[in-house]
């Protein structure tokens, strides 16, 4: 989100207004208006706007919002446009599915593939000794080139 003070009840209902958005859009529909989003969301359409405006000028009075344009604007102020670098520690049952998740696409460096440090529990004083290994694998994991990256 961009740096204004949004309140945390509408960045918890930016997600759902999203998830409206690309179901509007699957439809082929170009244009809601408010009313119509807000009561697929479930709140009242004064609020509806009243949230939106902390993100910026989006709709037209009396026409309503481009759902193309309102679906991107959200997206990007999530953080869902653009690409992370990311690197998986400590691939248990949870990193394995993960990796095995369709949603995420990963590039696949060699080197990093089955890195293993050892370790049987972390504590606040092993966490210490743990840290230079994970800052290695961070900045070899974001220095793989972007395009093998997707998001």
């Amino acid at each position: 989100m961009e740096r204004t003070n949004v309140p945390n009840a509408t960045i918890n209902r930016i997600p759902l207004y999203l998830r409206s958005l690309q179901e509007i859009k699957d439809r082929n529909r170009q244009i809601i208006s408010s009313h119509e989003l807000a009561e697929l969301v479930g709140v009242q359409p004064a609020q509806l706007r009243k949230d939106l405006s902390y993100l910026g000028e989006f709709g037209t009075r009396g026409v309503g919002y481009e759902v193309e344009h309102l679906e991107f604007q959200l997206a990007r102020r999530l953080g869902l446009t653009r690409e992370w670098s990311i690197a998986v520690i400590g691939a248990g049952r949870i990193g394995s599915a993960l990796l095995y998740y369709k949603a995420f696409s990963f590039a696949l460096d060699k080197a990093l593939v089955c890195l293993i440090i050892p370790m049987t529990s972390l504590t606040s004083d092993s966490e210490e000794s743990l840290w230079p290994k994970i800052s290695i694998i961070l900045s070899r994991a974001s220095n793989l080139p972007s395009s093998s990256l997707k998001a």
